[in-house]
């Protein structure tokens, strides 16, 4: 299968990428990212939060009501929701040029990547963060910035098994070194039983991987990752498989 990414790695980082990605948690976890989301905005900008179909209203008004709450408390007042309804409306037009902020409400990749794919929002997103857009993407929705979108850090999830063929992500994230990278978020609570082992990853991807704990931050701005939070990020390369001359080396 070929893993096609939507932009092509220049081997170093886009000083314009303003980029948080956070690694999961509950309530008050949230107040560090998304009040830095909001300072990133800053108090003139406008965000945008983009939600995938079918999420349960109940989630998405968690989602919104936490997000709302954290962004006023640093002077960002102004919040837009795109749901299916606008999306898929007919004339939907993906202009982002108003938002100083994007971000997305809780959701795993297979559940928004189509919807977004079919609107252009996702070639929109990659022109917007360019642009100097800040995006925030939390949780299982990490992958979904980097140079493959295949695998979260649940185990035994893999897009290809809800019929999506194509697992390039927007491939905006990398390492501080420009080389392309997945952040997989750790969420509070995710048994370790339940995860997916990183380096499998690394090495079927042939893109460095980075998990981030539950409560922790990557902050990519002005060609530098930051690590905000926990202290335990952990960085894994791509190694060759045994007699496999083929796979990638890192």
């Amino acid at each position: 299968m070929t893993h096609r990414p939507t932009t092509e790695s220049t081997g170093s980082l886009d000083p314009r990428l303003r980029l948080i990605l956070f690694g999961g948690g509950h309530g008050a976890d949230y107040r560090e990212a998304e009040h830095l989301f909001g300072e990133w905005v800053g108090p003139d900008g406008q965000v945008l939060l983009i939600a995938a179909p079918g999420i349960h209203p109940q989630n998405l008004d968690r989602d919104v009501d936490r997000l709302a709450s954290h962004l006023r408390e640093v002077g960002v007042p102004r919040l837009t929701i795109w749901d299916e309804s606008v999306i898929e409306a007919p004339g939907f037009s993906p202009d982002l040029t108003p938002y100083s902020g994007i971000c997305f409400a809780a959701s795993r990749p297979h559940e928004i990547v189509p919807m977004l794919r079919t609107s252009g929002l996702d070639r929109a997103l990659v022109e917007a963060a360019h642009a100097g857009s800040v995006i925030y993407a939390e949780n299982l929705l990490t992958p979904l910035l980097g140079p493959d979108l295949r695998y979260t850090a649940l185990s035994g999830y893999d897009i290809t098994n809800h019929g999506i063929e194509d697992t390039a992500g927007l491939s905006l994230t990398t390492d501080g070194d420009g080389k392309p990278t997945i952040y997989l978020g750790i969420y509070r609570g995710l048994p370790t039983s339940n995860r997916r082992y990183p380096q499998r990853i690394a090495n079927e991807t042939g893109a460095r991987v980075c998990t981030i704990p539950a409560a922790s931050t990557i902050a990519i701005r002005d060609g530098e990752v930051r690590q905000l939070g926990h202290r335990t990020f952990t960085w894994y390369d791509p190694k060759r498989r045994r007699g496999d001359r083929s796979a990638p080396t890192g």
